[in-house]
């Protein structure tokens, strides 16, 4: 039975390009890639059978 993909909320509201860091920062200064981020693996390995997770999910940071 094919089912709805579950759906992610995300937001880039007050995140800034800081030039002097050459990153993007959130409005607390912090570096805007150290939160979990919107991320797709639907079908990765391309056989076609979309078996790989759900999509789309949140991707730890690194």
């Amino acid at each position: 039975m094919l089912r709805p993909p579950p759906l992610v909320t995300t937001s880039v509201e007050g995140v800034t390009w800081d030039e002097g860091r050459q990153l993007n920062v959130k409005p607390d200064g912090t570096p805007w890639h150290t939160e979990p981020q919107a991320a797709s693996c639907t079908d990765t390995n391309q056989d076609g059978k979309g078996d790989d997770v759900n999509d789309p999910y949140y991707a730890p940071a690194s």
